[in-house]
């Protein structure tokens, strides 16, 4: 393998891959919780899928974290550069969503084991094996939400970031990452 104007495609492809679970969790979640409360039955397969999607969120984020640290020689530069002061705000970036989409299903699970309920992930149920404590449910409840909002924002940062780079600095940091060879 050698270094290309693009990420190796398992870079790409996970990207997105990631991109979409997350979209798909809150999506789940969203339906669950406002648009269907008058269906409880229904309303319980989406947060079903919420809790499933969740844990795939977390999975191929550590899947993609070992990947990009294998494949790191092979990211290509951007052309033209960015300024540096710009360079380490992405990076920061970067690191801050791979914290948030670990933190988020592992707030999730602990706030389901502190309230004593199962975690039914659709293909395997997790028992609780915590000590219940509703305060500490609570807490970890709480910062499941949060973070799953703070994570939306950096979302916006990262996308709104690239964009303005595509778009008015005219460099190839969004076309690194697309998966085909698109303009």
């Amino acid at each position: 393998m050698q270094k290309t104007d693009r990420y190796p495609r398992i870079q790409i492809r996970l990207h997105w891959l990631v991109f979409g679970l997350v979209m798909c969790t809150y999506l789940w979640v969203w339906t669950a919780k406002y648009l269907l409360a008058w269906s409880p039955e229904l309303s319980h397969f989406f947060w079903l899928m919420h809790f499933f999607f969740g844990g795939l969120v977390f999975v191929f984020t550590c899947v993609r974290f070992v990947v990009q640290k294998m494949l790191q020689r092979y990211i290509p530069d951007i052309v033209p550069p960015i300024p540096r002061g710009q360079y380490w705000t992405a990076v920061v970036v970067k690191i801050l969503l791979v914290v948030v989409y670990w933190l988020i299903p592992l707030a999730g699970y602990l706030y389901r084991c502190k309230k004593g309920a199962t975690l039914d992930l659709y293909v395997t149920v997790l028992q609780a094996r915590c000590e219940v404590d509703m305060t500490s449910a609570q807490m970890w409840h709480s910062i499941h939400v949060n973070t799953a909002y703070l994570a939306l924002a950096l979302i916006a940062v990262h996308s709104g970031f690239v964009l303005y780079n595509h778009y008015v600095r005219k460099n190839n940091m969004l076309r690194r990452m697309l998966p085909s060879k698109a303009k």
